[in-house]
């Protein structure tokens, strides 16, 4: 299934997430440094958790997309075998 993907300037989804952890460290001990760069940081944190539910939602919505595949298959499967218990069920009778 293809998928659309939206054009990452910077850093891939799968990378940033390993980066968040190194990039939450850092900010920890910039703050208790009082480091100019704090606000850099936090902007990079703010940019990897958009990253992070961009990958979510994408991954939600295949997922949604397999389940929806799934159930037209099963369907499609069940209801001729429906159609001949109920037939069987009047002949029967």
């Amino acid at each position: 299934m293809a998928t659309h993907r939206l054009q990452d300037t910077e850093f891939s989804p799968e990378w940033a997430f390993p980066l968040t952890l190194d990039v939450l460290d850092a900010a920890e001990n910039l703050t208790a440094q009082r480091c100019p760069a704090l606000p850099q940081l936090q902007a990079a944190l703010t940019q990897v958790t958009r990253w992070r539910e961009q990958v979510l939602t994408r991954d939600r919505l295949a997922h949604r997309r397999q389940l929806l595949t799934l159930r037209t298959q099963y369907r499609g499967r069940t209801e001729p075998l429906e159609r001949r218990c109920c037939v069987s069920d009047r002949e029967g009778a």
